[in-house]
């Protein structure tokens, strides 16, 4: 077994190794149908986006959709115990783009729902470390606390729409966007240029929060520090922080999200493959109070990465001619029993990627 776990390419590896990893840490696998009735979605469209939700009509007249997110329908259906769930999920979840395209997105993740806060998040964070480090290649993942910008007077005289614009200014360090926004709803300049400063902080742990600290105006924000050194703390202790890097001027849905959040990087890639973070906010919304965590792993934007692995279509072209159909048998027997991924063809039409080529002829073979 250990053989044949060795020989298979990454994009086969990876489930295999992300399973064992997160059942190794108390997670269960969690299945759920590719549709489910839109009332849910309806209710909570406010946690995601409802012109992109894919609807059809069951044959009871029924409204159903295309899931376009897995973490609501696993909160929604959490119990209100002080008891943990936890669940990891290989789903696919269905988008309509911009242009109104249909979108399969494979993901696997994890969800952590109840249970102790502080634990729970540094479990999903190095479970997100590992998670990259098994995909291969350079990796980084950024950590960020949504709680220290809000800390901030500056932030926190902003109206629910100005802050998802704020939201929207930091993710993009457009932090003249944001001082234009925060002049416009009167802030002072002092407030704006001191809430700048803090979001732009990025690098290591160490120094960012050395300086984070000479920026912190109140309880809220030196907690929300705290937090974060304790985070960092964990993460190095378990050697683990090597390849991790704290930004406050990550940002996500505050609607949906607080505390810490994260997002992981492969080299080769443009945009974030994982991401994920604390949503005890949308906890609340739901009705449920209690603590939660979690991240998904977007497998779909892999698969650029893994192209180059299939550089051939098999590592033995075999060609057997006339050769009686036994000996082809035995002969490709033999080499799939070696781990070799084996073609059989009567003749070579040519077009097929392949290592090495054997031909046979009648009770003789021939490389």
């Amino acid at each position: 077994m250990a053989e044949f776990f060795s020989d298979l390419t990454r994009e086969e590896r990876l489930p295999l190794v992300l399973t064992r990893l997160f059942e190794g840490y108390g997670y269960r696998r969690f299945r759920m149908s590719k549709f489910e009735t839109y009332d849910i979605y309806n209710r909570h469209r406010n946690f995601i986006d409802g012109a992109g939700v894919v609807t059809f009509t069951d044959t009871d007249g029924r409204l159903m959709a295309l899931k376009p997110d897995v973490t609501l329908s696993i909160a929604a259906g959490a119990g209100d115990v002080e008891s943990e769930k936890k669940v990891y999920y290989f789903e696919s979840i269905f988008r309509r783009d911009r242009n109104g395209e249909l979108k399969e997105l494979p993901q696997t993740g994890i969800e952590c729902i109840g249970g102790d806060s502080a634990y729970a998040v540094y479990e999903a964070v190095s479970l997100a470390l590992r998670s990259l480090k098994a995909i291969g290649g350079e990796t980084m993942l950024t950590v960020g606390n949504l709680d220290f910008a809000q800390s901030f007077p500056a932030f926190s005289v902003l109206s629910a729409a100005e802050k998802k614009q704020a939201v929207r200014e930091i993710g993009a360090k457009n932090f003249h966007g944001l001082s234009e926004l925060a002049a416009r709803s009167g802030v002072a300049e002092a407030e704006v240029d001191a809430l700048a400063a803090a979001v732009s902080l990025t690098g290591g742990a160490e120094e960012v929060l050395e300086r984070a600290r000479l920026l912190a105006k109140n309880e809220a924000g030196r907690l929300a520090l705290a937090d974060t050194a304790a985070l960092f703390a964990a993460l190095s202790a378990a050697g683990l922080g090597q390849s991790v890097n704290l930004d406050f001027s990550l940002t996500n849905d505050l609607s949906y999200y607080n505390g810490i959040v994260f997002q992981g990087y492969v080299r080769g890639l443009p945009r974030a493959v994982l991401s994920g973070g604390q949503y005890d906010n949308m906890m609340r919304r739901l009705g449920k109070s209690m603590p939660a965590v979690g991240f998904a792993l977007q497998l779909g934007e892999l698969a650029r990465i893994f192209v180059s692995e299939a550089e051939t279509d098999c590592d033995v072209l075999l060609e057997y001619g006339d050769a009686p159909l036994c000996e082809v048998i035995r002969a490709s027997d033999k080499l799939v029993e070696k781990g070799l991924r084996v073609r059989c063809v009567k003749t070579d039409p040519g077009g097929i990627r392949y290592t090495e080529k054997t031909v046979l002829s009648a009770g003789k073979g021939r490389a």
